[in-house]
């Protein structure tokens, strides 16, 4: 077999695609392949064009093939980067008989990219800049949709952008390939040196996505702890003085730069280092990151992405690592302490880690990848149509059993909480684990579930300091171990089939984030007994329009879910948490509506279905978040909080509509100019008017403060 493979990388990059393409191409020729590789220096563009690069590099590409294909050196299968591949691909979809078939190889999906990069942008407050939101849609993405589409075979770094293709029937899941990374069988056996201080290493480009900010800010709080540390960041492709420039002044005597290395000192970097960290936001699967496992190192790495096919989420540490959310200074900080106050539990990862990547081998890889061109060759021999590209809406992909965890916050409720238990102990399908989050103080609720046992599931308890539902959850959440986690209030009762359905839901459409349902309110009947076909809805001039106790119909999307009946795909949360920015002391409401947007801003969709019941007992609120005649701080906390979620997740254009709206018109509750006027000629009391009004805009003008701030 002859195979051509091309990126747009230089030849001369020791990490990343060019020393993926480099190991996999040497252990393919062990196994008789005849190789042949186009890297960048093999596509220069003339000078009037490389400012173009990005759109004329995938037609000379095309072109550079189709002089090949005509030639004594045809190859038999042609492999392309994703983002360069369209123009071949399309034209291997018009005369598939008459070219080679082409395989696109992502390093990680470029939609699924940019997705990430719009969320980081959006966590610290910013947005894309105007030339982005146009040249990056228009130029890279719908390059590699139109790549992805046509291409005869797919091979991907991670089972998350497999699982992104199939779920958008982007791809079907036939024409996907997983591809794992490598590692040298000498790093597996090669001798570790002993040092009594730890010493961290870093390897890749020194670039945002890789989680470089985090990464300075973490190692000066460490540096205060651990003074003794070292840290060695190799492989940056910039100089010393500029990676410097990113840490405080204090730490520079602290950490070593090695802008260039070849595989000898990676070999020394690897032995003579006790923790690896990479706390990037987005990748593929990183080379760098098996490498160092096969070298021993305790890792320190994102639950991101490829990093979770080579640690498992339910047992990482068995694997060598300890997995921590992106974006977080205070994960990285907690992470290095545990394992430099702990050697036992450093030697034992690094041990771990060095027996799980032996399954990562170059020779694996390349096997992955014969069975890829195969089916490529066996795709060109059997023309497809069209229809062969789309998977029936009648028949979605089907996931297997997916285990899951129902998670309570509960107050001073306990009587509610023991009721609600109870209905969970009688589902129709149990759930795996049911995980109370109390807090300290609540001694009542603490007395009352010392005596609980449930027949079918586990029961877990968590105690916190902190005030609030969204500390309380994100404590759950991340004790939580279900691929679902079902989410509920300790004054609701789900009725039988509730965990039922919502498995149903979430196992029949794998593009589903979120699923829940109607909460029918007691004892309020007259309410209860209401139907609304619209519910959840965010109106484009961005009213929020809830009805979630009186929807009626069938299944639709919808913008938010109501907390009290609402189901996480665990693959969409991610390491996804509540917002700790929402205001309150209790409820803190609309923390559904921030994460409800954010899943839909990772598109994902967000599933209202009537028929996912809970029976809603509204119970007494602790604090000022109050249900009907909140005081104006509280009041202010909800409307500070509902356009923070707007202003963080809508586009541009909506943000704006959404925030014009509110200042201009408002709502009863929380009223704008207009509002107030009204209000102000039917009801007379001018003093209680202002004040509401006053209360409102200054909490929109905060929420906008709130939304620029970087997290």
């Amino acid at each position: 077999m002859r195979v051509l493979r091309i990126t747009d990388v230089s030849r001369a990059h020791a990490g990343g695609i060019a020393r993926f393409m480099g190991k996999s191409g040497e252990a393919l020729a062990r196994r008789g392949v005849e190789v042949e590789e186009l890297f960048a220096e093999d596509l220069a563009l003339p000078p009037g064009l490389r400012r173009l690069r990005r759109l004329a590099v995938p037609w000379l590409i095309a072109w550079r093939v189709l002089g090949l294909v005509r030639g004594p050196r045809r190859p038999d299968v042609v492999e392309i980067h994703e983002p360069l591949a369209a123009p071949y691909a399309a034209l291997g979809r018009v005369a598939s008989r008459r070219l080679p078939p082409c395989v696109v190889m992502s390093h990680g999906l470029e939609e699924r990219g940019w997705i990430a990069q719009r969320e980081r942008l959006t966590l610290g407050g910013r947005q894309p800049s105007l030339k982005s939101r146009f040249s990056v849609p228009l130029t890279l993405l719908s390059q590699a949709r139109i790549a992805l589409r046509h291409a005869s075979q797919v091979m991907v770094l991670s089972t998350q952008d497999a699982e992104f293709l199939a779920t958008r029937r982007w791809v079907p899941r036939g024409r996907v390939g997983r591809v794992n990374g490598g590692a040298e069988a000498e790093l597996l056996s090669a001798e570790r040196s002993a040092c009594a201080a730890p010493r961290l290493l870093f390897v890749g480009s020194w670039l945002d996505r890789k989680g470089t900010p985090e990464l300075c800010e973490a190692w000066r709080r460490l540096r205060l702890i651990h003074p003794d540390l070292r840290l060695t960041l190799a492989g940056t492709t910039l100089d010393t003085d500029r990676v410097l420039r990113d840490f405080a002044p204090e730490c520079w005597d602290s950490v070593t730069v090695v802008p260039a290395i070849n595989d000898a000192q990676l070999l020394g970097l690897l032995t003579s280092h006790d923790i690896f960290v990479l706390p990037s936001w987005y990748e593929g699967m990183p080379l760098s990151m098996i490498e160092a496992a096969a070298g021993g190192l305790a890792c320190v790495v994102t639950s991101i992405c490829g990093n979770l096919d080579v640690f498992r989420p339910a047992d990482p540490e068995a694997d060598g690592a300890l997995l921590i959310a992106p974006h977080s200074v205070d994960a990285i900080v907690n992470a290095v302490r545990t394992l430099a106050d702990d050697p036992v539990l450093r030697a034992r990862l690094g041990e771990n880690a060095r027996f799980r990547a032996a399954s990562f081998t170059w020779d694996h890889t390349a096997d992955q990848l014969l069975d890829v061109y195969w089916a490529a060759l066996d795709d060109a021999s059997e023309p497809r149509s069209e229809s062969d590209d789309l998977q029936a809406p009648d028949a979605p992909t089907v996931d297997g059993d997916l285990p899951i965890s129902v998670l309570i916050a509960t107050w001073r409720r306990p009587e509610a909480l023991l009721g609600c238990l109870a209905s969970l102990d009688a589902q129709i399908h149990p759930a795996a684990e049911v995980v109370v989050v109390v807090r300290a103080a609540d001694t009542p609720t603490w007395e009352a579930l010392a005596s609980v046992t449930l027949a079918h599931a586990t029961l877990r308890t968590l105690s916190v300091d902190a005030p609030g539902v969204v500390a309380a959850l994100n404590a759950g959440l991340d004790a939580a171990s279900g691929a679902i986690v079902a989410i509920t209030d300790d004054d609701a009762a789900p009725r039988p089939d509730w965990l039922a359905l919502i498995h149903e839901h979430l196992r029949r459409q794998p593009d589903v984030g979120a699923v829940g349902g109607r909460d029918w309110v007691h004892p309020q009947p007259e309410v209860a007994a209401g139907e609304k076909s619209v519910v959840g809805r965010l109106l484009p001039f961005g009213r929020l329009v809830g009805n979630h106790h009186l929807g009626s119909g069938g299944a639709r999307d919808v913008d938010v879910l109501k907390g009290v009946n609402l189901a996480l795909r665990r693959s969409a949360l991610g390491a996804r948490r509540l917002d700790e920015r929402l205001r309150g002391d209790g409820a803190q409401v609309h923390w559904e509506l921030d994460l409800c947007l954010a899943l839909k801003g990772a598109s994902w969709r967000v599933v209202y279905d009537p028929a996912v019941a809970v029976d809603h007992h509204p119970g007494e609120r602790f604090g000022k978040d109050q249900r009907d005649d909140p005081p104006l701080d509280a009041l202010a906390d909800e409307v500070h909080n509902e356009m923070y979620a707007l202003l963080r997740w809508l586009p541009v254009w909506r943000k704006i509509v959404a925030l014009t709206y509110g200042v201009t018109v408002g709502s009863r509750r929380a009223p704008g100019f207009a509002m107030a006027l009204e209000r102000w000629v039917l009801e007379g009391d001018k003093s209680a008017v202002g004040a509401r009004l006053l209360m409102a805009q200054r909490a929109r003008l905060e929420a906008r403060l709130t939304a620029r701030t970087p997290l």
